[in-house]
């Protein structure tokens, strides 16, 4: 175990890692049209700017745990870290379409390193008792990079390039890179086992063509022989991956982590939260900017007071779910949830920016509230080297539900508008599409809190906390 001071820079560290790979999810949307003008190619050629981030990043998701657990936890963040800020460097340095997504694919594998490793680090390096506390604070980089990317992105394309969008990764990338080096200590599973090479295959094909099918679905639609193709194949494989590994004595991800009900229950919920999350990151900016006219700038400073709000309930949430538990928190923060997206239903073409503005401080405190503890209790029953697979299936969980909620609201949008742009004025259609979608964002997130009030939590005094069973 790291010494008291040591941990609290390892959460550091991850802390700013997890903020640059979840801000260049974000941060580069603000810049497709910019890349348009700047390669001359339609947006259904620049969307493979993120298409190819998330397909690369797919591929080491779920495969990372096993990697850190073989080859140690420091090492492999080490090489994520360098791989993220090599591809941000060859990103900034892109002058075709081609150099910039083969770079943004390799951004993506770092990416990938990443993001399964914070969670799980985290949850290692803490005990039962910090172990809310800790994932809290986690959680303020995450809300950081959603509200700030916006924002982040709408300055730096006023002042500069497209390219300075993966400019500002470089330093930091450095700077973490080396901090890692210095303060962290190697920690790996001796009884890993053998690389299953035929796991890999299947799940590093499978997710990525699944992304594909859920990406363009809408574009090329959805009775394509080819996006029909991709995702009967894509869900074989996947098929394939989990026999495999519920058969064999180490596979890459360790499925048999759903014994536990808490952690299955919270990755159920965690689904369903996560098609609301990706939803109101994608909706609301389309709503802010093509209806009611707002500045890329000004719709990503109207994101700044969500990622204030969820930042400072994190942490303490993470402190109070130890007197009053997990399930309360998590049951009032997805309620609030739920009701950001109810309020977002009545959206018109001319909304008052005060209700728009209290619609995301209620997704705010929703966030703050619901995301933390469930983190937490996905975790409590775990062994310490259990936690990379529950990392690794938590974040992929993640990426595929928001991937599955944008492909939904994408094919939604378009289809309402296609049939009524004959007939309304289409920024009504687009209007009513967005509202229909965050109806259907809310009756989703709604199954997730239901689910949730399925938990039966075992309730402790604070003082007599049992310590993890870390074996």
């Amino acid at each position: 175990m790291t010494n008291i001071s040591d941990k609290w820079w390892i959460l550091l560290l991850v802390m700013v890692s997890t903020f640059m790979a979840v801000l260049d999810t974000t941060i580069v949307n603000v810049g497709l049209t910019a890349m348009m003008h700047s390669f001359s190619s339609p947006l259904m050629d620049v969307e493979w700017v993120v298409t190819g981030y998330l397909l690369s990043m797919c591929v080491m998701l779920p495969s990372a745990g096993w990697f850190a657990q073989k080859w140690g936890y420091k090492r492999l963040f080490i090489i994520g870290m360098v791989i993220f800020t090599t591809g941000s460097l060859l990103c900034s340095l892109s002058n075709t379409l081609p150099q910039l997504v083969g770079s943004r694919v390799v951004e993506g594998f770092g990416s990938g390193i990443i993001q399964p490793l914070g969670m799980a680090m985290v949850a290692r390096e803490f005990d039962r008792q910090q172990r809310g506390l800790a994932l809290g604070l986690w959680a303020v980089a995450s809300a950081a990079s959603v509200s700030m990317g916006p924002y982040l992105g709408g300055l730096l394309l006023e002042a500069h390039s497209w390219h300075s969008l993966f400019v500002v990764n470089i330093p930091i990338g450095l700077v973490t890179t080396a901090g890692a080096w210095m303060i962290m200590k190697e920690s790996h599973e001796e009884s890993t086992g053998n690389f299953d090479l035929r796991g890999f295959l299947y799940i590093g094909l499978g997710l990525p063509m699944l992304v594909v099918a859920l990406s363009l679905g809408s574009n090329y639609g959805w009775s394509s022989p080819w996006i029909v193709a991709l995702i009967v194949l894509s869900l074989l494989a996947i098929y394939l991956f989990v026999k495999r590994s519920l058969t064999i004595s180490s596979p890459i991800l360790d499925l048999s982590i759903f014994r536990f009900r808490s952690f299955t229950i919270s990755i159920v919920a965690l689904s369903f939260f996560s098609i609301g999350l990706f939803a109101g990151n994608y909706l609301l900016p389309i709503y802010l900017e093509h209806i009611l006219g707002y500045s890329t700038l000004a719709a990503g400073m109207a994101f700044l007071p969500v990622g204030i709000i969820q930042g400072s309930l994190a942490p303490l949430t993470g402190v109070l779910s130890r007197f009053t538990g997990h399930k309360r928190l998590i049951v009032a923060g997805l309620v609030v949830f739920v009701s950001y997206f109810l309020i977002s239903t009545l959206f018109t073409t001319h909304t008052p920016h005060w209700l728009i503005m209290l619609s995301l401080y209620m997704r705010g405190i929703g966030i703050g509230l619901a995301f933390t503890p469930l983190n937490d209790l996905a975790v409590s029953e775990l062994k310490r080297n259990e936690m990379a697979s529950a990392s690794g299936m938590a974040n992929t969980v993640k990426q595929l539900s928001g991937s599955l909620g944008i492909a939904i609201f994408t094919a939604l949008i378009s289809s309402r508008v296609a049939h009524h742009a004959l007939t309304i004025d289409s920024s009504e259609a687009y209007v009513g599409a967005i509202s229909t979608s965050f109806l259907i964002a809310a009756i989703l997130a709604a199954v997730g809190l239901v689910v949730v009030l399925f938990i039966r939590e075992a309730r402790q005094p604070v003082a007599a906390a049992a310590p993890p069973n870390n074996t």
